[in-house]
């Protein structure tokens, strides 16, 4: 007995269920591995510190074609040295609250204790990458995956 060809139903079902599935995949691993969730493990268990500017150097940073104002700041608290990229300037010798984890210093973040995830995000600039992120993903995923889906329920009312 010879095996059925897909037809053109089945295969857009797996090809918009891939579609789906890389997207959803590729999303939850962002928020999982990405800054939300190093936001996320700073307002759940970051250790305050009051934390020194030691320098803040200017640079023009260059994506896609665009050049951005930014600065570096060096930072020095409880013994640790961090670089973080602002928007803005502060003078060298400025303290700073400041939010780390004691398992992992290196990740540090301006805060207070008691700041929520999206406090401590939008206090810098990658804060709003991720409304970005989001944003891309509710305008290019979601409305193709619905169209499919009714194409899909179209299709298969139509052979019924």
């Amino acid at each position: 007995m010879k095996p059925k060809a897909p037809t053109p139903d089945t295969a857009s079902d797996r090809l918009i269920g891939w579609i789906l599935g890389i997207a959803v995949y590729v999303f939850v691993v962002y928020l999982f591995l990405g800054y939300p969730y190093r936001a996320f493990r700073l307002s759940q268990s970051g250790q305050a510190a009051v934390a020194t500017v030691t320098s803040c150097k200017f640079f023009m940073k260059i994506s896609r074609g665009r050049s951005r104002p930014r600065w570096r700041w060096e930072i020095e608290y409880d013994g640790h040295v961090a670089h973080e990229e602002y928007t803005w300037s502060v003078e060298p010798g400025q303290r700073i609250s400041v939010l780390y984890l004691p398992e992992d210093p290196s990740v540090v973040e301006i805060g207070r204790p008691g700041d929520s995830t999206w406090t401590i995000m939008f206090k810098n600039i990658r804060g709003y990458a991720v409304v970005a992120v989001v944003a891309c993903f509710v305008i290019v995923v979601v409305p193709p995956v619905l169209l499919g889906i009714d194409v899909i329920q179209h299709s298969r009312k139509k052979s019924a």
